[in-house]
């Protein structure tokens, strides 16, 4: 029954990826997704990437839904400069209506860094 479910999801499917290079130390959105009016949202994963420059010391990727965090990754750069993540998230983050999903990031430093995000989930 859950995989009879899921499967009529499929139709519906939400990816969202970006990629920005950043050289200041101010926040900046990654990508971001709109949930259409009159649909409901849901937000299955998210997935962080970055190349970090070498002296670049820390990396706040933010989770938002409409400006209100809900999940945070905080990494070092300096000492792994290149990583990847996937946050498996609850559904129905994304709520009902007009809702805008968005992965923002900010560097401690005003170094040439590469960050990527992606979004996965679906409407109905």
């Amino acid at each position: 029954e859950d995989y009879m479910v899921q499967q009529t999801r499929i139709g519906n499917h939400k990816f969202t990826r970006a990629q920005i290079t950043k050289t200041t130390a101010a926040e900046e959105v990654v990508v971001s997704w709109t949930v259409t009016n009159t649909k409901t949202g849901y937000l299955a994963a998210v997935e962080l990437s970055a190349v970090a420059h070498l002296n670049e010391t820390l990396v706040l990727f933010n989770v938002q839904v409409d400006g209100v965090s809900i999940l945070t990754k905080r990494h070092r750069g300096n000492v792994d400069r290149s990583f990847s993540f996937l946050l498996p998230v609850p559904h129905k983050l994304a709520g009902d209506g007009i809702k805008t999903i968005r992965v923002v990031v900010e560097q401690a430093t005003v170094n040439d860094s590469v960050y990527n995000a992606s979004l996965m989930g679906w409407e109905e």
